[in-house]
């Protein structure tokens, strides 16, 4: 059974990562959609500077090296290709990445 998802960004927002909260509680309080992105964009710039630190998981690269033996891996994310992969060694990990993929509004695209 495959249920159809809508998704209207003025009305509700569903919160579907760590990134969606935020932008809900600016729309909440009347910041414009131009503004919020402008703000996300300079806070995505902020996380690939020296300035920010990031935490590697332990033991993510090794499980994805394994998976990636049995598996086809394929990252699906909202940032673009510079990105912050590079700076937690996973950058070689995805046999497919797609960028810029415009979740949720697209993910049934995707797949």
């Amino acid at each position: 059974m495959c249920v159809s998802l809508t998704y209207d960004l003025e009305k509700r927002i569903t919160l579907g990562d760590g990134w969606w909260l935020p932008f809900s509680i600016a729309r909440h309080y009347g910041v414009s959609e131009e503004e919020v992105r402008e703000c996300y964009g300079q806070t995505k710039e902020y996380m690939v500077s020296d300035q920010f630190s990031l935490t590697k998981t332990k033991g993510l690269r090794d499980a994805l090296l394994k998976w990636r033996k049995e598996k086809r891996l394929v990252l699906i994310t909202n940032s673009e290709a510079h990105d912050v992969l590079n700076r937690i060694d996973l950058t070689d990990m995805f046999h497919e990445r797609i960028p810029s993929a415009a979740k949720p509004l697209h993910t049934n695209e995707l797949f």
